[in-house]
């Protein structure tokens, strides 16, 4: 009986004694905090990959309501949007009209994507407590939560927005004109919901990421071309227009809306009636119709380097030191 009274002291003092080594080397990086248990994964990264991503597609339609949220805006706005800016013409007012649903149609994907601020918030407790137990890296976390948010609302709700919107407002005709427009609401929403996760991985709460998010968005709004020129741009803010994403989608659906097609210029109170190109109001917005697919690379190397730099933020929060 002293004997087994013994070993069982032993046992908690080498309980004790493991947990304050633990404690030693806890990681403290503002409110994240994960000890260090020097132990490898059990299955490879592809399982950890496609596991993770399974419990994230079950989670989001057990769930559904956020899903369902984005398909009803996607599409009451897209019928909206459409019976407004119904058949346009190709005239003064007709191209204002369409350079203003083209900007709406940016802001309003860059705005639907502040859902994406939750993604990693919500779930951070789980996430600490896996990750403390070496289930998976952070890395496979990272990829499988990206993969079920970007395959499932950020990449389709802009190309089902744009097959809604496109004939209705009466957009230039021609499938490789379609499937441009396509392309830049759609690398537009990815390249904000990269910022999101961006922010939802290094932001406190939902709070605090939903205001610098807001801010962030107006930032690149101002300087997006539509509500301030760039000509005019003052010489020390001009760096700010290249950062922002709006720039290079607004300007490449320009050129895609405007290059080479022929405008009625007829200002009201004048008579005459002048038939202009559609490059003159691209020179009027310093816009080059040589921007059409660089703009496409611009926005795609913005999206990745953005993913990049969440995963990097959330591989800080969560490093161990040994």
């Amino acid at each position: 009986a002293a004997r087994r009274r013994g070993g069982a002291a032993a046992r908690r003092l080498s309980t004790v004694e493991l947990a304050a080594a633990n404690a030693e080397t806890t990681t403290r990086w503002t409110y994240w905090t994960v000890p260090f248990t020097p132990t490898r994964y059990r299955t490879s990264l592809y399982n950890q990959v496609l596991v993770l991503w399974s419990r994230s597609l079950k989670h989001t339609f057990r769930t559904p309501l956020l899903f369902w949220m984005h398909v009803v805006v996607t599409l009451c706005i897209g019928a909206l949007i459409g019976a407004i800016f119904y058949q346009r013409a190709l005239d003064l007012a007709g191209v204002q009209d369409r350079l203003g649903s083209i900007f709406f149609t940016l802001v309003l994907f860059a705005f639907a994507n502040l859902s994406a601020l939750d993604l990693f918030i919500s779930e951070r407790h789980l996430f600490l407590r896996e990750r403390e137990w070496e289930w998976y890296s952070p890395f496979a976390y990272y990829i499988s939560k990206v993969l079920s948010d970007f395959v499932v609302i950020r990449a389709l709700m802009p190309l089902m927005f744009g097959a809604i919107v496109y004939n209705l407002v009466g957009y230039r005709p021609g499938f490789a004109h379609f499937w441009l427009y396509q392309a830049y609401i759609m690398l537009n929403s990815t390249v904000s919901a990269a910022l999101m996760y961006t922010l939802g991985v290094a932001m406190p709460s939902v709070a605090v990421g939903n205001l610098s998010a807001a801010m962030l968005l107006l930032f690149f709004m101002l300087f997006g071309g539509f509500l301030l020129n760039l000509n005019t741009t003052p010489w020390y803010a001009l760096w700010a227009s290249y950062t922002s994403f709006f720039r290079y989608a607004f300007e490449g659906m320009m050129v895609n809306e405007l290059d080479g097609v022929t405008i009625l210029f007829n200002p009201r109170g004048v008579a005459v009636v002048v038939p202009i190109d559609g490059k003159v109001f691209l020179d009027h917005f310093y816009f080059s119709e040589h921007s059409l697919y660089v703009n496409l690379a611009y926005l795609a190397a913005m999206t990745v380097g953005l993913l990049l730099l969440g995963y990097a933020v959330l591989h800080l929060c969560v490093r161990s030191l040994r």
